[in-house]
């Protein structure tokens, strides 16, 4: 068990192993660990120290079971999941700090309140949300790989206040009610953008379509020269009575 202090060291927990980290101290890593086990995290983690990397493996699991924060604050840290991220209890939200990267190969799940991404990262796995549940890419720069699968009742996308940035190729199903996306990036023939919702989305940067765009709610282009190319046998659906604007254009 963990109920505070801080941990230092080079470590790893076995396919067998369990930590039982809870409480409402800090618990602080100043080390990497590797997760080919299980570990439950029900009070704060915070990463200490530059460079820290938390490595959940295949098969293993990293359940947050509260709503409860992660924190950076030294820059260069990761967590790199190729097992299961999962949210299992709290109905608010567990929020990852703008210095840690999420390098995402296996599956983030969010079965009870939201999961909120603000350090970017690589989206190549799955990300599926519950009904009422939540995974929110926040801020920080995404690379997102067409491998990337986006599923369930919940919402997995950008609300208002975010502020990603993101890069690469958007081959699933993800949905935009507010903020602003910032970035150079494109969906798939098997893409889809649903942006919906009364707050405006601010696209700050280039956009390709080759996909489908629905819109039902405002949408503002920001900055100079901003492009979005609706590419040859591509929708783009406006569904309601809305208008884009331009924004120092």
């Amino acid at each position: 068990r963990w109920t505070g202090g801080t941990i230092y060291g080079g470590w790893s927990i076995a396919p067998n192993g369990l930590l039982v980290a809870s409480g409402p101290d800090v618990k602080n890593l100043y080390c990497n660990l590797t997760n080919a086990g299980t570990i439950t995290l029900s009070g704060p983690l915070g990463f200490a120290d530059y460079d820290r990397l938390l490595v959940n493996l295949g098969g293993a699991l990293f359940d947050v079971q509260a709503d409860v924060g992660i924190n950076g604050g030294w820059g260069g840290q990761q967590i790199v999941n190729a097992g299961t991220f999962r949210k299992s209890g709290g109905t608010n939200t567990c929020a990852i700090e703008s210095h840690i990267a999420f390098q995402n190969s296996g599956a983030i799940q969010a079965q009870d309140g939201t999961i909120q991404l603000n350090g970017g990262g690589a989206l190549t796995g799955s990300c599926s949300a519950s009904n009422g549940a939540a995974i929110q890419f926040n801020n920080g720069a995404f690379v997102v790989d067409p491998a990337a699968g986006f599923s369930g009742n919940g919402f997995v996308g950008v609300v208002s206040g975010g502020t990603p940035a993101f890069i690469g190729t958007l081959a699933t199903s993800m949905k935009w009610t507010g903020g602003t996306i910032y970035g150079g990036w494109s969906i798939a023939a098997n893409g889809l953008l649903v942006a919906s919702g009364p707050d405006t989305k601010q696209m700050w940067g280039n956009l390709t379509n080759a996909g489908s765009i629905n819109l039902s709610g405002p949408l503002k282009f920001c900055d100079h020269n901003r492009l979005l190319v609706n590419s040859a046998g591509a929708l783009f659906d406006v569904q309601t009575d809305r208008k884009s604007t331009r924004l120092n254009s």
